[in-house]
């Protein structure tokens, strides 16, 4: 019931794109400042050895997932299972000599989410990369992907999920001769619809997503299409940033470490003030720069750094200090250079991708501008030779 494949000579370099044969070489790469940098060698550019068209266009997965499962459905044999063969997937009107009644087929595949997509992160884009081994013409035709219900090894025609949602509708055909040769991953799927589909995958922690793909017109035999089949054959990469971690170990200098509750927190008599707090970013995005807000005990910011001009830019894995003098402190409030208030202050740390941390936790501190009061020392009437005690 399958259709045999027929192999195509692998895609020659032209203006365009670099074919399966060219020679591949490794490009030096830097991060720094949210910016990467690509540093090709000199030999690779130029010498005797150098065959013109050269690319300089490096492949980064900073996330990836090989496709776990995957099936077709056959609507002339609706009630056969191809759970996980190693032979083509195959999408369209199949109408040639040796469809032996295959009729229309459609392909699913099921792609687990990387444990790195968290709830929190920010998918950038997401493309899928397969391989079509064959068409019946190299005139591009439709097929279309689509985010499907979840796929079984009951999976047949009759008991196939519920097509969902259109992700892209894309025009391609490989591998009918060496004119239109195939290669692998020559196909990529890549649109907004999908990035959001990996959106809600990471913020709703899903554990996997299924995708099919079915010919635009399923009576066309034009638009028919065989992909290799295989865990390594159909690769979805994403690109996303995760915002910096909730700042942590708040602490002032004086007063200590972080004092969670209004009730009784050490007091800072009339000094400077330097505020504390640990930053960092797990996709190592810096400049990281941290907010500090201090609020009165009704709740109004008295100070915001950002306002100030005075968030503090540090690099990753590090603790921000902010330092305000006791002429900033005391005039946080009105009267605060003679009457001691209590304040609670927090942080917020936003990275170059202009992602934002939860807020940190509250820290609670009492300011005193007039410190302690003078001892008072009462001398006794009594005379009494000096050494000797009195009482």
């Amino acid at each position: 019931s399958r259709l045999a494949s027929s192999g195509g000579l692998p895609a020659t370099s032209s203006a365009s794109a670099p074919g399966a044969a060219a020679h591949v070489t490794q490009v030096p790469v830097g991060l720094a400042h949210g910016a990467i940098t690509l540093t090709p060698p000199a030999a690779a550019l130029t010498g005797r050895k150098i065959t013109y068209p050269v690319y300089i266009d490096p492949t980064w997965t900073p996330v990836s997932s090989n496709n776990s499962n995957w099936t077709q459905v056959d609507k002339g044999y609706p009630t056969t299972s191809y759970w996980r063969e190693s032979s083509d997937l195959q999408a369209g009107d199949c109408a040639f000599a040796g469809c032996a009644n295959v009729e229309v087929a459609r392909t699913f595949f099921e792609i687990p989410i990387p444990s790195a997509l968290a709830s929190n992160t920010v998918v950038n884009s997401a493309d899928l990369y397969m391989t079509d081994e064959w068409a019946p013409q190299c005139a591009a035709s439709d097929d279309q992907l689509w985010s499907t219900n979840g796929i079984g090894s009951g999976t047949d025609w009759n008991n196939q999920p519920s097509w969902l949602s259109e992700m892209q509708e894309k025009a391609f055909a490989y591998g009918y001769n060496s004119t239109c040769g195939y290669y692998k991953h020559d196909l990529t799927w890549s649109s907004s619809a999908l990035t959001a589909l990996m959106q809600r995958a990471a913020t709703n922690n899903w554990s996997n997503t299924t995708l099919g793909i079915r010919a635009s017109s399923e009576s066309d035999s034009s638009q028919w299409k065989q992909f290799l089949s295989g865990s390594g054959n159909i690769t979805m990469t994403v690109t996303y940033a995760d915002p910096p971690n909730q700042p942590s170990s708040l602490s002032t200098n004086p007063g200590g470490s972080c004092q969670t509750s209004s009730g009784k927190p050490a007091q800072i008599g009339n000094d400077d003030v330097t505020f504390e707090a640990y930053v960092s970013d797990n996709t190592q995005d810096t400049p990281l720069s941290t907010r500090f807000l201090i609020d009165n005990s009704a709740g109004t910011t008295v100070y915001d750094s950002s306002q100030q001009g005075t968030s503090v830019s540090t690099g990753n894995k590090t603790t921000a200090q902010l330092a305000l003098t006791r002429a900033i402190m005391q005039g946080l409030q009105s009267g605060g250079g003679s009457t001691a208030y209590t304040y609670h202050w927090h942080v917020v740390t936003t990275n170059d991708d202009s992602l934002s941390s939860s807020n940190s936790q509250t820290c609670y501190f009492p300011y005193n501008p007039n410190g302690p009061t003078a001892p008072q020392v009462q001398l006794s009437a009594t005379t009494a030779q000096i050494g000797t005690s009195i009482t």
